[in-house]
């Protein structure tokens, strides 16, 4: 799993009381294998809560009349975040403290990116969170749990089933590429007439021509 749940206010033990403990760890487990390595989070999240029942509710809006809405809700637990940037975390707990104040809901689960900025002066993403919640108190007081996802980089499962099907295909042209036969060099010898001897070409005897004798006149 790369996804890391935090625990704020008794957030646990509500979600214990509800028994959406196991609903929720499913959720968030299905939701690290949909969204890894994936460049659409923000539409494959929205899917993938609402195959997992979170958007069944007939009313996500955080306020009546305004387009804010949770990303789902289920038994007064809302669940809300942007795996984008992790500064979202100040929206995101604003959204679910509106809904905590007006008794929409009882508790709420953020979802945030683990990863910050390089250059970042802060320690740990688990340690800003932990600060940053006591910090907001009691400005922000419901319970909540907060979710960091280790996400990749966006495309990268893409990239990784590309390569792998380029090495599978340089594999199976290496398995057809035709099998080179070397034969055997033959040695070319040049013969000469005279290395040729044949019964027909054996020079034949010569005659001795006959004179005629000379008549006395």
């Amino acid at each position: 799993m790369s996804f890391e749940m935090l625990h704020f206010r008794g957030s646990e033990a509500i979600l214990k009381d509800k028994a959406m403990a196991t609903d929720v760890r499913k959720t968030l487990e299905y939701l690290d294998s949909v969204l890894y390595g994936s460049i659409h989070r923000r539409e494959l999240l929205r899917v993938a809560l609402d195959e997992m029942g979170w958007r069944h509710e007939r009313v996500l809006s955080v306020l009546d009349g305004r387009r804010y809405y949770y990303k789902g809700i289920k038994q007064r637990v809302a669940m809300e975040g942007s795996l984008a940037v992790y500064e979202y975390i100040l929206e995101g707990l604003l959204r679910l403290q509106i809904g905590f104040q007006k008794e929409r809901i009882d508790m709420g689960v953020l979802l945030l990116p683990a990863q910050r900025g390089d250059k970042t002066p802060y320690g740990s993403t688990r340690k800003l969170v932990e600060e940053e919640i006591e910090d907001l108190y009691p400005t922000i007081d419901l319970p909540v749990s907060i979710v960091l996802f280790d996400l990749g980089r966006p495309g990268e499962t893409m990239e990784e089933e590309v390569s792998v099907q380029g090495q599978a295909k340089d594999t199976a042209k290496e398995r057809k590429a035709p099998v080179k036969i070397t034969k055997p060099e033959v040695q070319n010898r040049t013969e000469s007439p005279s290395d040729i001897s044949s019964p027909e070409t054996k020079s034949r005897p010569g005659r001795k021509r006959r004179l005629k004798p000379l008549s006395a006149n």
